[in-house]
């Protein structure tokens, strides 16, 4: 399990991708070495119904969204 960043909540599958949503993905230093690190979600994939794990529709291992007031009112 990757760490969330404090302000973030993971986004369910079956939301809809907005913009200044952070996708989980390989990403390469300046000497070479991959690791894994949050970056901004591909921009054609904005508007489109999340799925985690949809390798074949170009979604991310993971997405998350920063939380708002509101997320935690029951």
């Amino acid at each position: 399990m990757y760490p969330l960043p404090h302000g973030y909540r993971k986004v369910a599958d079956g939301d809809i991708i907005l913009p200044g949503d952070l996708a989980l993905g390989k990403v390469t230093s300046a000497c070479g070495q991959g690791s894994y690190g949050w970056a901004n979600v591909a921009p054609q994939l904005i508007g489109q119904e999340y799925f985690e794990g949809a390798h074949e529709l170009g979604h991310p291992i993971m997405l998350i969204r920063r939380t708002t007031g509101f997320d935690n009112i029951a």
